[in-house]
């Protein structure tokens, strides 16, 4: 299991990627850490966009018409672009790259601390490649806590719809 972990140091917060192992013979746990994923803001969420639904800033009427034709990369670049909308970074400047699905700041890793979790290029990729193989009711347990991880609000409709995307071809 991975989690992320944001350290301060002199006064900056930077989040790394942490990875649990259990050592058989201590019997304990031991953490390691995987990587490291940039430095972390706060954004606030822009007072015009504080009432703003993922349905109006699409235009969508009928979740249904917006599914249907969407595929899960579309979908999954859509509720990452609102969440950059909605949020005030500052004078940072974000680039979401739609191509590879990563999340940078003047072409270095950066982690959005919003909606209970982090954005950033891991937790969008983990998205991006989510495995949906397995029983319905834990891989759809799974996929939600994967979107709460990601800081990213998902309607439910739309929820639901990415879920049955990432079903789509495999064999019960």
């Amino acid at each position: 299991m991975t989690f992320i972990r944001v350290k301060i140091i002199k006064g900056k917060q930077y989040a790394y990627l942490i990875k649990n192992k259990w050592l058989k013979t201590k019997k304990m746990p031991k953490q390691k850490v995987v990587g490291y994923l940039g430095s972390v803001i706060t954004p606030h969420i822009k007072e015009t966009m504080a009432d703003a639904s993922f349905f109006d800033f699409y235009n969508i009427y009928e979740p249904e018409d917006y599914l249907g034709d969407k595929s899960r990369d579309t979908i999954l670049k859509d509720l990452v672009k609102f969440e950059l909308v909605r949020h005030d970074t500052g004078s940072k400047k974000i680039r979401f790259d739609t191509g590879t699905f990563t999340l940078t700041s003047s072409n270095r890793g950066i982690v959005l601390k919003i909606n209970e979790g982090f954005l950033c290029t891991h937790t969008i990729q983990s998205l991006k490649d989510f495995d949906a193989r397995g029983d319905e009711e834990d891989i759809g347990i799974a996929l939600a806590k994967a979107f709460v991880n990601a800081g990213i609000a998902v309607p439910k409709d739309i929820f639901i719809g990415y879920f049955y995307q990432c079903r789509k071809g495999i064999i019960h």
